[in-house]
């Protein structure tokens, strides 16, 4: 961030100077102690599991200038440092980026691009910092900074010559997405998809499609919503938002940008991109035809933003890194695939994966290493169900499923196989943790065999991934 004094920074978030001039100067505002350094300015988060506060004396050994609490009696009563008292912290580091970003837009124009979506987010943001980077300068979120603390870290590092910022919006609960569009209001609104993705928290597909909306609510009449229109929620989300609404669709010729010509292989996949009557031709280095969608959604995230594209700036997805732990693929030397996807899961996105592993068609064996779905709540034995109930549909030829949490996959395949016996036979290996799942395939992978790895973020499956690479 640009230095500004402590005494701004406690205009910013209603604070008050409790030790100190004011005139100090702060370069920096830090969550965590380890990473305090000189001109920093400590603020003491609490959070369910730890509690800043515990950290202020280490914050002014490494340097702090000044710190920012909501228990006064937290600060060594030696400490010779400034001090900003709020009442409640969290709230105090979203107004300070708020601040700080209206400064920074007094001083010259920058526009907002936020992206939401129960899947397929933090994919489309790349894709969308990877094009407009080919031609301005970007600021874009880190790959898991999309909450109430994220958003505001990420906004604190932007600088005068940033001319968008590009960030991705989560929700766990109604009122997250709007509170974070007061801290930073966008010019554009993505919404990828509505799924189940945490509707153990939300309680309900309906209250995912509300909390998600709330990103193209706060769009003024001159901002754009960029929608799915294959997306059940379409039709409703585009009656909840003023903005100018623009469309993609993985078919749809009505809409403002649709895909042709769809070639998926084991490299990635390449499409016909029709935007606004102008056709380009797309290749993405990553798997699944899911990510054309998301291409489609970037891509016009970015004419919203410039105006219009041209195809210098959709080269950007031939060579742009895709997110770590998404359909990334690994070769061993001995011929073994492995696909990591283990970021996260939910019901839509593991069926995607699944879509993903199915392209292998020359592949000795297609392996599904599966765990638990979290936060489905009380549709989670049935959603697991389900999911192993079609696994044959994608052409697995073994399924290990890992932990009692998704223990449900394996009576689904289970029940599948018996009801059509004709069908292409499935097996199912059953395993409580991530090191039996190693353990099981280093006994029975060989040469030519691809394992797809997915599950949720929780379950840390990664750690199969990363085993059966050393």
């Amino acid at each position: 961030m640009l230095a500004t004094t402590v005494r701004e920074i406690a205009q910013w978030c209603s604070g008050k100077i409790i030790s100190g001039s004011g005139d100090e100067i702060i370069t920096e505002i830090a969550t965590d102690s380890r990473a305090v350094k000189s001109g920093s300015a400590f603020i003491a988060l609490c959070g369910e599991r730890y509690d800043g506060h515990q950290f202020i004396a280490d914050a002014i050994a490494r340097g702090a200038k000044a710190v920012i609490v909501q228990q006064v009696d937290a600060i060594p009563k030696d400490a010779n440092v400034s001090a900003i008292v709020v009442e409640d912290t969290l709230l105090a580091l979203g107004a300070i980026a708020h601040s700080y970003l209206e400064q920074m837009v007094k001083r010259s124009s920058k526009k907002v691009v936020a992206v939401t979506g129960s899947s397929g987010k933090t994919t489309t943001k790349v894709m969308i910092s990877a094009i407009l980077g080919r031609s301005t300068t970007v600021l874009s979120s880190p790959e898991s900074y999309n909450n109430e603390i994220g958003i505001p870290i990420t906004l604190l590092n932007l600088l005068p010559e940033h001319n968008v910022i590009v960030l991705e919006y989560a929700t766990r609960h109604i009122g997250d997405i709007a509170y974070l569009c007061r801290i930073a209001k966008p010019h554009v609104g993505v919404i990828t998809n509505i799924g189940k993705a945490h509707i153990g928290l939300l309680g309900s597909k309906d209250a995912i499609e509300k909390a998600k909306g709330e990103l193209i609510e706060s769009l003024d009449e001159d901002g754009y919503a960029v929608l799915n229109a294959d997306d059940g929620s379409f039709e409703r989300l585009r009656a909840r938002t003023r903005a100018r609404v623009l469309t993609f669709s993985m078919s749809n010729p009505q809409c403002d940008a649709f895909a042709s010509n769809v070639h998926c292989g084991l490299l990635g996949v390449s499409f016909d991109a029709h935007v606004l009557g102008r056709k380009f031709t797309v290749k993405l280095p990553m798997l699944g035809v899911h990510n054309v969608s998301n291409a489609l959604a970037a891509i016009l995230a970015c004419v919203a933003v410039k105006g219009e594209i041209d195809e210098d700036d959709l080269k950007a997805l031939e060579s742009f890194e895709p997110p770590k732990m998404r359909m990334q693929l690994h070769e061993r030397s001995d011929g073994v695939t492995i696909i990591n996807d283990a970021y996260n899961a939910n019901p839509e996105s593991m069926r995607a994966a699944l879509q993903g592993l199915s392209l292998f068609k020359g592949a000795k064996r297609r392996i599904a290493v599966l765990g638990e779905m979290r936060e489905l709540g009380e549709i989670s034995d049935e959603e697991h169900f389900k999911l192993g109930f079609e696994l044959a549909d994608y052409d697995v030829n073994l399924a290990i499923v890992v932990g009692d949490g998704a223990r449900q996959i394996a009576n689904g395949v289970r029940e599948r196989m018996k009801r059509n016996p004709t069908k292409q036979q499935l097996s199912v290996i059953e395993v409580e943790n991530a090191s039996e799942a190693v353990d099981t395939l280093k006994r029975i992978l060989r040469s030519g065999d691809v394992v797809l790895v997915k599950a949720s973020r929780a379950v840390e499956l990664e750690r199969v991934v990363k085993q059966l690479l050393e």
